[in-house]
């Protein structure tokens, strides 16, 4: 559902007509529950360091 809500795309290889999320946006959604608003696309600097 995040890959969704964030990006448009799914997670499952057979996503039907959605593109499969990419490695950097995996890891960007691994960050969010250590810090939603310090690592979210609101802040793409600390996102990207982390």
């Amino acid at each position: 559902m995040a890959a969704n809500l964030y990006f448009g795309k799914t997670v499952r290889a057979d996503g039907g007509n959605k593109e499969t999320i990419k490695l950097h946006e995996v890891a960007m959604l691994a960050a969010l529950p250590k810090g939603s608003e310090i690592y979210s696309l609101k802040n793409m600097e600390a996102a990207i360091e982390r």
